[in-house]
């Protein structure tokens, strides 16, 4: 572990508030010389995309988390580079490494991992991004929650940005939870820039848990389905939680369960390639989910109004290239063209 890394960890476990924490210990495990293997079987995926530094990172943070019977797979998605083999050599010991030869997208290259997992007998499956640092407890406090709650599908924990600061004035909060807009197809994360004096304390039902890190039971996969690889990157986490919402099920936010995330590592945020997809994908989600009525008569005048205001704001940040991404965004999502952006121009 690199001293960076540790004192990251440590930094994080000192901030954690010790009586939650045992008591979260002792609701999930009354007896201290019980087997591991007696507790639930949790996977835990992280997916790599030329973002080994970060990846490594993440791995550190794992290696510290209390929880007994987890298990680590790393997607390598296709890098460059060779991560796959310095992934594997540096932490073979402790997760299985598959490598794809191909960039498969965020979704198709976590169902990759998924998979292995559902064949080795998970009965969790966390999606992690490679460029998050994870509390120590924080599985601990999700199964937890979701071990006492059947009818719920999906769990989350506070999402905050990193790095860690512990002054004393409360975390930044990146996500607690999500909001969904139907009739716009709008997606919100909670107390998103707020620093949290606890306002979010205690579990709570949300519409949605962010693909950043969402704990999902084996169950609700093989009632639901994997992941929909047609999006390729971005909205393929909200579509599954909306699945699990109409299968019945609810989605919690645990806040005891912790994460930092350093948001927007594998691609820029407002990059031609993100404009795109966001754009393409959020089309292709509301034909989706909204009925015709909703998706006529409020999302799509809202949503070409926005992108005809972001079109004239890219003239002036971006140019040409952000311009023609929601152009071809718009004409793909309407006409259904799914997929990977493949070696599109901009």
């Amino acid at each position: 572990m690199s001293l960076d890394a540790a004192k990251v960890i440590l930094k994080i476990s000192n901030q954690v508030d010790e009586t939650t924490m045992n008591d979260v210990r002792t609701r999930l495990d009354s007896d201290e010389n019980s087997n591991s293997n007696d507790r639930p079987k949790a996977f835990i995926i992280v997916l790599n995309w030329n973002g080994l530094r970060d990846t490594m990172a993440c791995l550190e943070s794992l290696r510290a988390v209390r929880y007994q019977n987890f298990h680590v797979i790393i997607v390598d998605n296709g890098s460059k580079g060779d991560d796959a083999n310095i992934l594997k050599e540096e932490y073979g010991d402790f997760a299985t490494v598959i490598r794809n030869d191909e960039n498969k997208g965020f979704a198709e290259g976590n169902n990759v991992g998924i998979r292995r997992a559902l064949q080795q007998s998970a009965d969790y499956i966390l999606l992690l991004n490679n460029d998050a640092i994870v509390d120590p407890d924080f599985l601990d406090a999700l199964i937890v929650e979701a071990e006492s709650r059947p009818d719920v599908a999906i769990l989350g924990p506070m999402i905050y940005y990193y790095p860690p600061h512990g002054s004393g004035d409360g975390e930044i909060i990146w996500s607690a939870g999500g909001k969904f807009t139907r009739r716009i197809a709008q997606p919100f994360h909670i107390g998103l820039g707020e620093a949290d004096r606890g306002q979010f304390d205690g579990p709570r039902k949300v519409d949605y848990i962010s693909g950043c890190a969402l704990l999902i039971k084996r169950e609700v996969v093989e009632r639901i389905g994997l992941l929909d690889e047609s999006y390729f990157a971005y909205f393929e986490d909200l579509d599954w939680n909306l699945k699990a919402l109409k299968a019945g099920y609810s989605v919690l936010l645990v806040p005891r369960a912790r994460i930092w995330h350093k948001t927007s590592s594998s691609s820029v945020y407002m990059s031609p390639t993100y404009i795109y997809l966001n754009t393409r994908n959020r089309i292709l989600f509301a034909k989706k989910h909204l009925s015709a009525l909703d998706l006529f008569a409020f999302f799509l005048p809202f949503f070409m109004a926005m992108r005809f205001v972001r079109i004239l704001s890219m003239t002036v940040t971006q140019g040409r290239d952000g311009v023609r991404a929601i152009i071809a965004g718009v004409l793909d999502g309407a006409y259904n063209r799914s997929g990977p952006p493949g070696n599109r121009k901009f």
